[in-house]
């Protein structure tokens, strides 16, 4: 069975249970790349323990999977596994395991949580690009363990109640798109995320940060939109738009901001 047909076989083979063809097909594992996103698969996802196969991008997003996720599957360079009914806990220190490897991880739109207590800090995850987890269960200081390379942090939708850390700027030297909405994050906002001379989207709102505005938030030279809408921000909007200002977008309904509105 070459490569070709089997690929037309499994997107065809919508009614099967996948763990069933993973283990039965050795001809899967040797595949490079395996995408079978938008279908029907349903049940449980069994992978075999196979630390030396080729097969380092898989894109199962977009079915009916569910129950736990098989560690085994971390083991690779691009993983999606977004929009399926998966549930339980997904243990962070297995995940450090592999992070010398898996560069893209899309666990988006399931319900899934992650233990982190077993592992002592510092930890983060050195070579992902991409991390995208918004819309699970998430609890915890997944905000201190955010990956020092990644170009796209997606941790909205979640249920994190922490503050976010005062060196989270630090750790966003490429990243262009971060959000953390839609949680019950606390605080205030760190000026150190104006260290973000990459970001161009920022997205906080829906959450129960207090206090000013950064005074260097305006200034930010790539920042293209800035959504801070339903906090509990108050005090003056800083006046510190610079006249080639790049934002498109403030969004700062649902606050208490006092003074005048600044001069675009």
């Amino acid at each position: 069975m070459n490569a070709g047909y089997m690929a037309r076989f499994l997107r065809r083979s919508s009614k099967y249970q996948l763990w069933k063809l993973l283990i039965s097909s050795n001809k899967l594992l040797q595949q490079q790349s395996v995408g079978l996103s938008h279908n029907q698969f349903g049940g449980g996802l069994e992978f075999p323990n196979a630390p030396s196969t080729v097969l380092d991008t898989i894109d199962l997003s977009s079915n009916d999977l569910q129950g736990p996720i098989t560690m085994s599957i971390f083991k690779r360079k691009e993983l999606s596994l977004s929009c399926n009914m998966f549930n339980g806990a997904i243990q962070f220190d297995i995940l450090l395991g592999v992070s010398n490897i898996l560069n893209t991880l899309d666990l988006s739109y399931n319900n899934l949580s992650v233990i982190t207590n077993s592992v002592q800090e510092p930890y983060s995850l050195p070579c992902i690009n991409i991390l995208d987890l918004h819309t699970n269960r998430l609890r915890g200081n997944m905000l201190n363990v955010l990956p020092p390379l990644a170009v796209y942090i997606d941790l909205s939708s979640n249920y994190f109640t922490s503050s976010i850390p005062a060196d989270i700027g630090e750790n966003f030297g490429r990243t262009i798109f971060f959000s953390v909405s839609n949680n019950n994050v606390i605080g205030v906002i760190p000026k150190s995320i104006c260290n973000g001379s990459s970001l161009q989207a920022v997205d906080l709102s829906k959450n129960n940060l207090s206090g000013r505005i950064p005074a260097c938030m305006p200034a930010m030279s790539q920042t293209l939109g800035l959504n801070l809408r339903r906090n509990n921000l108050s005090g003056p909007i800083p006046n510190t738009f610079p006249s080639d200002c790049s934002l498109k977008t403030l969004d700062l309904n649902g606050n208490s901001p006092t003074g005048r509105i600044p001069k675009s």
